[in-house]
């Protein structure tokens, strides 16, 4: 007598295989699920989808959110059980890189109870991270290198005509993080890896205002206000904020450290990789002094601070 067999929901998925854009509805393959009972050989063989509703909803607590979402375009019965408001509490899409306007559809799935988001964006931001490192980083005189090899002076703009070189755009737009406020008001954590974000059109003030945790780790930054710091306004937007996680932003500036200070809930700040502190002790001095009430834990770049 054969054994009854149940797919294996815990194999790994191949390295080919990628999170791919979620399917919209008036595209979705309308298929009866009678069709995912095809492969079956004999009636001793078991579907997913023989289980109960309420035992499906136990087993896709399970999965990431990229698999949700893979696994609902399988068919309509699975499509509606993703949907249920228990599997978007916290949604994490860094299973995957995610840019643009992809993004805009992933957003549809949030929900007024998510309190956690995160999202990965293309790798080419860490590269021109390093564009910019270099730019911080190798002096010579009055120049700089930009990737073309050529010398020019260095002025207020140089980092982003660097970044712009080999950018075709942001990969985080104002829109999408508007709707992000309006589908899912109550997130507290909000994660944001990789992208590029157009410091002119994406402000802070466009973010959640609930945040307790906030993430821009790799971000790549340009086309920063001149007048004030990106930060500007930091303490009025994030009343509740307690974590603040800018790794590897090249692009923080000295002079943020006063804007920040002036939170009475900020308990944790990480600056690892931000080399434009090198030289601000004064600034870091002073600012610590003055402000950073609630601050317990705050990581620098590793130079001895």
């Amino acid at each position: 007598m054969e054994e009854n067999t149940v797919p294996d929901l815990n194999k790994k998925r191949s390295k080919s295989q990628k999170l791919g854009p979620p399917a919209k509805k008036n595209k979705l393959e309308q298929t009866d699920e009678n069709s995912f009972y095809n492969y079956k050989t004999n009636k001793n063989e078991y579907s997913l989808l023989d289980f109960s509703d309420d035992v499906l909803l136990e087993i896709l607590k399970n999965l990431n959110t990229g698999d949700l979402i893979n696994l609902g375009q399988s068919c309509t019965r699975l499509e509606q059980l993703i949907r249920d408001r228990t599997l978007w509490g916290n949604v994490d899409l860094r299973t995957s890189d995610i840019n643009g306007s992809s993004l805009k559809d992933y957003v549809n799935y949030l929900l007024p109870n998510t309190k956690s988001f995160a999202v990965k964006g293309c790798e080419a931001a860490i590269i021109n991270q390093n564009v910019a490192r270099r730019l911080y980083n190798e002096p010579e005189g009055n120049e700089r290198v930009n990737t073309s090899g050529i010398h020019r002076p260095v002025n207020e703009n140089v980092q982003a005509e660097l970044l712009l070189e080999n950018l075709n755009g942001a990969t985080l737009q104002r829109d999408v993080v508007e709707n992000i406020c309006k589908i899912a008001p109550n997130i507290e954590e909000f994660i944001v890896e990789n992208h590029f974000i157009d410091g002119l059109e994406l402000l802070l003030e466009h973010f959640p205002s609930n945040l307790i945790h906030l993430s821009l780790k790799d971000c790549c930054v340009y086309r920063l206000p001149d007048n004030k710091s990106y930060f500007f306004g930091f303490h009025e937007k994030f009343p509740k904020i307690e974590c603040l996680d800018l790794t590897n932003c090249l692009w923080y500036t000295c002079h943020s450290f006063f804007a920040l200070s002036k939170s009475k809930t900020l308990k944790k700040l990480i600056l690892y990789g931000c080399s434009q502190i090198y030289n601000c002790v004064p600034y870091i001095s002073l600012a610590f002094r003055i402000g950073f009430n609630s601050l317990t834990k705050s990581s620098l770049e590793d130079r001895g601070y």
